[in-house]
């Protein structure tokens, strides 16, 4: 049986009900989900996207260059929204959508990380399950 592992820090993880998977919750110093076999995964709501790239990014490069040290087989960023809905922006942010945009992709060029956008949580959660298990 599968193994996911989940950090203990993240917030309202996806909890793949009814997939045949074991999941452990255990501090993860690089990522938000790994399956221990080396894909890692971070995961962001447009929302926290927002709130990460404009308010927090020194500690998020930070975490990047942690996920980028750590030399996994597959490491991306899953963002539970679509590139429109990213380029749209939120309400709570007088962040330009388009940059934020523009500079997570740069991100993810500049730590070789995959950015995976889904339109919405329960996509976002059937991609990563994939990524991490194999199917």
């Amino acid at each position: 049986m599968n193994k996911i592992y989940i950090d203990t820090r993240e917030r309202d993880p996806w909890t793949f009900k009814g997939r045949a998977v074991r999941l452990k919750i255990v501090k993860l110093d690089e990522a938000d989900y790994s399956n221990g076999r080396g894909v890692l995964i971070e995961r962001k709501t447009v929302s926290d996207l927002f709130h990460t790239l404009t308010r927090s990014e020194r500690r998020f490069r930070a975490e990047l260059e942690r996920l980028k040290a750590q030399r996994s087989a597959f490491t991306a960023i899953i963002v539970e929204g679509s590139p429109g809905s990213v380029r749209r922006g939120v309400w709570s942010s007088r962040a330009h959508g388009g940059r934020v945009l523009a500079h997570l992709l740069a991100l993810c060029v500049q730590y070789r990380i995959a950015p995976v956008f889904c339109d919405n949580r329960t996509e976002a959660e059937n991609v990563a399950f994939a990524l991490l298990t194999g199917g």
